[in-house]
């Protein structure tokens, strides 16, 4: 597909000198950024190894990759950087360290107030230290530790993800209701909420519940959104279940052409959407072909054309 080569080629030519991308081709190398593209990068057959250079040598002794380059914190990236290396023998001793920096560090619980509309005591990963869980980062660490054995913590942080998830489907950044209002779901950060819950055993058949519930929610926001982060995180969310909008090249081609300004990251998590199984794990089975979703408005509806998977 020519968008698709449109978004390799300026990978490929718009790297920086020290094997880094940042928010903006040509910026400030950033781990986010780089790690995501040498997912993407790999997932397509290209060398990576210039961007997963980079992120090792911005490991910290404990494990820990800060999120800009000449920064010692936050670390959060670290569970990105775990992705980009798990598919290189070179960086396993990398990877392991990111994992081991992930299983010590956690969110920061507080005692339960009626004002809050989420159960503050549930603990995943924070944006940095001390701070209170959120969903993003508890996502990103799930999926970085997906290969560990299900545990007391990888299961605290699914009932963290299933206690956000708001009444009607969807996630936003992880809060329900403010002030006795409910708030909105958010396309992207819902997508990464679902990558990160496929397959693993701690959802309940009420969790299951919900997730069909954000699955419907994303499949419709997605036909209107072009924005590159949430139509990205979405369709890779939609696809570790094993779902396809039918539409979804139209989608990105629209989103490509609406393009600004080139961004590495964009253009990273636009290519993974169209890689199936991207980010699958020893404990998700096989993942399928994604499954065709018809567009919801020639079938009056999209949650009974979606294809289910067994857990």
């Amino acid at each position: 597909m020519a968008w698709q080569e449109t978004l390799l080629g300026r990978m490929r030519g718009g790297l920086n000198s020290d094997g880094s991308y940042g928010y903006g081709y040509r910026s400030r190398g950033a781990a986010e950024p780089t790690a995501l593209a040498a997912v993407a990068l790999a997932a397509r057959g290209e060398v990576a190894a210039a961007p997963r250079r980079w992120l090792a040598s911005r490991q910290r002794p404990d494990g820990g990759v800060p999120v800009l380059d000449r920064l010692d914190g936050p670390c959060w990236p670290t569970a990105l950087a775990a992705l980009a290396w798990e598919s290189d023998d070179a960086y396993q001793e990398h990877a392991d360290r990111a994992r081991e920096w992930l299983r010590r560090t956690h969110g920061k619980a507080f005692d339960h107030d009626e004002m809050m509309g989420h159960d503050p005591t549930l603990v995943g990963w924070s944006w940095t230290d001390e701070t209170h869980s959120w969903v993003e980062p508890t996502s990103h660490a799930l999926l970085a530790l997906r290969a560990d054995e299900p545990n007391e913590r990888t299961g605290e942080a699914v009932r963290l993800l299933l206690d956000r998830c708001l009444p009607d489907g969807g996630w936003n950044y992880g809060n329900t209701r403010v002030l006795g209002n409910m708030l909105r779901p958010f396309p992207a950060t819902t997508g990464v909420a679902l990558a990160a819950l496929a397959g693993h055993p701690a959802v309940t058949p009420e969790g299951m519940a919900a997730v069909q519930r954000s699955q419907e929610w994303l499949v419709s926001a997605l036909e209107e959104a072009r924005a590159p982060l949430s139509l990205g995180w979405g369709l890779i969310g939609l696809g570790r279940w094993g779902l396809s909008p039918a539409s979804k090249n139209d989608w990105l081609t629209a989103s490509v052409d609406r393009d600004l300004e080139a961004d590495p990251l964009h253009d990273a998590l636009r290519l993974l959407a169209m890689v199936p199984g991207t980010l699958s794990s020893p404990w998700q089975r096989a993942v399928p072909e994604p499954a065709p979703i018809p567009d919801s408005d020639s079938t009056g509806g999209t949650g009974r054309f979606m294809k289910r998977r067994p857990w």
